[in-house]
């Protein structure tokens, strides 16, 4: 008898459909999830989040399980970083009074079983610093 343990990824995927559907209020299918680079702190998720037809393309913002005893600086200083609450309500406050910051769709509950986290819009671009400090911004003005 072969016993199947899901994956990290398997998890995260059906802890997402569960909690999207919630949200959109229909049965969620979780497509193109793959987990992005960067972020030694947190854990960041693209995925797409299919409801009813509808495509919603979506990042997923969690702070990764500790298992155990903290074993790196990250782990350690999660005690005096801000939460994904704070920052879900400080991203939200700030998009809604038009500042230039991701829309914030719903946090996950604590039994929701992933942890803090939050799930927001995606959208196109990059967020490699080094290129973005490099490049200056394109302005159409100049042109």
């Amino acid at each position: 008898m072969t016993v199947h343990t899901p994956t990290e990824a398997e998890n995260v995927a059906a802890v997402l459909a569960r909690v999207a559907g919630r949200h959109f209020g229909g049965t969620a299918a979780i497509e193109k999830l793959s987990r992005e680079s960067g972020g030694a702190s947190r854990q960041t998720w693209s995925f797409d989040a299919v409801v009813d037809g509808t495509c919603h393309e979506l990042i997923l913002r969690r702070d990764p399980p500790i298992l155990g005893t903290p074993r790196t600086k990250a782990e350690t200083d999660r005690s005096i970083s801000i939460d994904r609450g704070t920052e879900f309500r400080v991203l939200r406050a700030a998009f809604q009074a038009g500042v230039r910051a991701p829309e914030v769709l719903f946090e996950l509950a604590i039994g929701d079983g992933l942890g803090e986290g939050f799930v927001m819009r995606r959208i196109g671009g990059t967020a490699i610093a080094r290129k973005l400090l490099r490049d200056p911004p394109y302005d159409s003005a100049r042109k």
